[in-house]
């Protein structure tokens, strides 16, 4: 918790924006594409500065993966809390009982990759096919 307070202090004071005029992405500066975590950067800041919506349409993963933390954190909160004043062999049981659940994990990780991916691919194409940069875009509407 300490480091994501830390990287939000870095990014509100826009310590990770620019170096020396250029991206920091080395993809980008190579291919001149965007790579798949290209937009992660100004996502942070603006969910930083409380700027939902510009964060998710700069990179939907980044809200994704919030929204995801928040609901896990919250229920191992909840289950330790219940495990506490519970006896062993209950524990035991809860446990064998939520093995699907964390099986689960699983479909999670394939739709986290998806939506990376598609996100990319969305950008990517936008480049090629016709010419706009997203970036651009995003920061004309906001």
């Amino acid at each position: 918790m300490g480091l994501g307070i830390a990287g939000g202090l870095l990014l509100r004071h826009g310590v990770f924006d620019r170096v020396h005029g250029r991206g920091l992405c080395v993809f980008r500066r190579v291919t001149g594409y965007y790579c798949p975590g290209c937009g992660l950067t100004r996502a942070c800041f603006a969910l930083a500065n409380g700027q939902i919506l510009k964060s998710f349409l700069l990179h939907p993963f980044l809200l994704l993966c919030v929204v995801t933390f928040l609901f896990w954190l919250f229920l191992m909160t909840e289950r330790l809390i219940r495990a506490h004043f519970l006896p062993e062999e209950k524990r035991y049981l809860i446990w064998k009982k939520n093995l699907s659940f964390y099986a689960r994990l699983e479909t999670a990780a394939v739709i986290f990759a998806a939506v990376l991916l598609l996100q990319w691919l969305v950008k990517i194409l936008l480049q090629l096919i016709w010419h706009l940069d997203w970036f651009e875009m995003i920061g004309k509407l906001f």
